[in-house]
């Protein structure tokens, strides 16, 4: 176990790490603020901050060196920010007045989340970033909100959704897949994953063989105890038997369990 440090303050935590052992997160500097990092060859180093903002928060790193977060614009606002050639840069929102972001690939195609104007239906929902344009996708049940968490090399986004099966507002995991390969998000292309036999489930990451893990719920009658689990894809499916959005049930979702009590809860 290597201690990387802080920025001077007292704390910092580790989100994210590439290929060549280079990490990020966020550390508390020497005036007690969260600032984004970079660990590099055994250095700890501040990425700063975007424009009238005093925080920031580093989540993922590709083999390149892009570095993706959150940053403050102002007291009480963020944006997604891409890290590059020592440049940190707002990637913007989809109209709303934050966003995050959680991924990024090899092809620096980003993942995260954005919210929207104020008085819609949808108050966030994922978007894809990709050559300087963020295209937001639509939650499943087109309800309130939606996240994305992951996006492998083949630009697969995974994260939650909300609906309402079968009672309101529970969370399950879903893929997108670029099916058309336009960039934007159509009809059909995002995916509910089911559960563990419970109402909720979320999907954290998507590995370059479409591997999904994360975490779901295994009681119908409560959140808890949710377990971790992962996704095996075959021939292009991520739940058998169905996509339905009223069938929980998923063959390809393999529990991983939990280690006992207290909680007996896990997640990947």
């Amino acid at each position: 176990v290597v201690n990387l440090g802080t920025l001077g303050g007292t704390r910092s935590v580790a989100l994210g790490l590439n290929d060549r052992s280079e990490a990020v997160g966020w550390s508390l500097d020497s005036s007690n603020r969260m600032q984004a990092f970079v660990w590099r060859n055994g250095t700890l180093t501040g990425l700063g901050n975007l424009p009238g903002g005093t925080g920031s928060v580093a989540t993922a790193i590709n083999n390149a060196g892009a570095i993706v977060g959150y940053a403050a614009t102002n007291a009480s606002r963020s944006n997604a920010f891409l890290y590059s050639a020592g440049t940190m840069q707002s990637l913007g929102t989809l109209g709303g007045r934050q966003s995050e972001a959680w991924a990024i690939n090899e092809q620096a195609d980003i993942t995260g989340l954005s919210d929207l104007p104020l008085g819609g239906a949808i108050y966030f929902e994922p978007f894809l970033w990709r050559t300087n344009f963020m295209a937001g996708i639509v939650p499943f049940s087109e309800k309130e909100t939606a996240a994305g968490y992951g996006i492998n090399a083949a630009g697969l986004i995974v994260g939650y959704t909300i609906l309402d099966i079968p009672d309101s507002n529970r969370t399950w995991g879903f893929i997108w897949i670029d099916a058309n390969s336009n960039s934007v998000h159509d009809p059909g292309e995002m995916k509910p994953l089911g559960t563990l036999g419970g109402q909720y489930s979320e999907a954290y990451a998507i590995n370059r063989s479409g591997q999904v893990v994360g975490w779901a719920s295994t009681n119908n009658s409560s959140i808890v105890p949710y377990h971790a689990y992962l996704i095996t894809p075959e021939n292009g499916v991520w739940k058998k038997p169905t996509y339905s959005n009223t069938d929980r049930t998923n063959t390809l979702m393999r529990d991983l369990g939990a280690l006992g009590s207290p909680a007996n809860n896990s997640v990947a």
